[in-house]
């Protein structure tokens, strides 16, 4: 172990190898069983899709501790899977309550969400009709960011020739998405809070 990094060792990266086989075993065995018993396909086609990121970002994690270049690559793909995933969870979870009508109904009798700790002392989460929708939104906005921000980060990957070149600008495209979404939401907010004082 002369100077390298302990996550670069032999014995810890084959460690990790054996925790990212058992999820993807137990992904695995959980996605066939969902296929073997097929009895309510409008909710298991989006649990299957959902599912299958685990065998993928426990792939994808373990190669790119020991080759950070191809995980980079790797990781792109794993990124526009994210965002495909992010659009199954919500229309899976749209089916589960009844669909967007039965979820808005829901939503109209409750008045507040309140955030859970340690965020409680941002204010109260005003809960109606227009709050389905801009989840929905959000959502789809990421699903089409995220893609894009890939792409760049791919077009990054091939400018930069190593990885120092490469994660300087991929840390600014991360960054980018999370805030924009960030800034939409607390636009969105407070249109729907002038909406629903007028």
């Amino acid at each position: 172990m002369s100077g390298e990094p302990i996550v670069e060792a032999d014995w810890v990266w084959l460690i990790l190898g054996l925790f990212s086989l058992s999820g993807i075993i137990y992904s695995s065995i959980n996605i066939t069983l969902h296929l073997l018993h097929w009895h309510k396909p409008l909710y298991q086609l989006w649990i299957v899709r959902v599912l299958l990121v685990i065998p993928f970002y426990a792939f994808i994690s373990w190669i790119s501790i020991k080759f950070a270049l191809l995980g980079l690559y790797l990781e792109i793909l794993r990124d526009v899977y994210e965002a495909f995933v992010v659009y199954c969870f919500l229309i899976w979870i749209l089916n589960v309550i009844g669909g967007v009508a039965q979820c808005e109904k829901a939503i109209n009798n409750q008045m507040y969400m309140v955030h859970p700790w340690p965020f409680c002392f941002l204010p109260h989460v005003r809960l109606n009709e227009s709050f389905v929708l801009t989840m929905k939104k959000f959502a789809l906005q990421f699903v089409v960011l995220k893609p894009i921000m890939a792409f760049i980060s791919f077009v990054l990957l091939l400018k930069g020739g190593n990885i120092s070149d490469v994660c300087i600008p991929y840390v600014y495209v991360c960054t980018f998405v999370y805030v924009y979404v960030y800034i939409q939401s607390n636009n969105n907010n407070n249109n729907n809070n002038n909406n629903n004082n007028n």
